[in-house]
């Protein structure tokens, strides 16, 4: 087997149990999502508590999410990833001329399956500006806690990229637009904590 074959068939493995997941999973700061852990208001309610317990679950060398009951969910970054990946691999193949998992047109589908997932994640569902945040609480040093959903300018930033990309591909204008709009939650929605002599900090990074 060659290098490229060897490629091709750890990319059709790992593509293949992604799907098989339906795109969902874990994340390493995702251990507030315990529903144990909500259980417990008396240590909930604890910045110290919570940051804790979030380090249990990302350091562990052992997976405590399906003791603790941590479901496996949507998280748009990762989302995000994956449609840009799709995207990449329809280039590579347009331009190379080679099959590396399915053909153009399934592969297609799923990059506008990806996409319109990723626009039904975002968090000003409200509104025509686009924005997404994790699909879990996290805990910031001691002093913020950002709820599931909050969005973020890293989050809103992968998941503009991959519309840009799906755009590139499909030629579907509400890809375009949405990617777009995210440019005015970063320049009118995100906090902002003004610092004399210093640039902006931007508090939901």
């Amino acid at each position: 087997m060659t290098d490229k074959q060897s490629i091709s068939v750890s990319l059709s493995r790992l593509e293949g149990y992604c799907r098989e997941l339906s795109y969902k999973g874990w994340d390493p700061y995702d251990g507030l999502n315990s529903r144990v852990f909500k259980t417990l208001p008396v240590i909930n309610d604890f910045d110290v508590a919570r940051l804790a317990w979030i380090q249990l679950f990302k350091r562990n060398p052992v997976n405590l999410r399906k003791l603790f009951l941590v479901p496996k969910g949507y998280n748009p970054k990762g989302i995000a990833l994956m449609l840009n990946g799709y995207c990449n691999l329809s280039g590579y193949q347009k331009q190379s001329g080679e099959l590396l998992i399915v053909d153009e047109g399934e592969l297609s589908e799923r990059i506008r399956f990806l996409a319109d997932l990723l626009i039904s994640l975002r968090s000003h569902t409200g509104s025509n500006i686009a924005s997404w945040g994790y699909n879990f609480d996290w805990q910031a040093r001691r002093l913020f806690l950002f709820p599931a959903g909050t969005p973020t300018v890293v989050v809103t930033s992968f998941c503009a990229s991959a519309l840009f990309s799906a755009y590139g591909i499909t030629k579907n204008e509400e890809y375009l637009s949405l990617a777009l709009s995210s440019a005015d939650f970063v320049l009118n929605d995100l906090h902002r904590t003004p610092k004399k002599g210093l640039p902006l900090l931007l508090l939901t990074s």
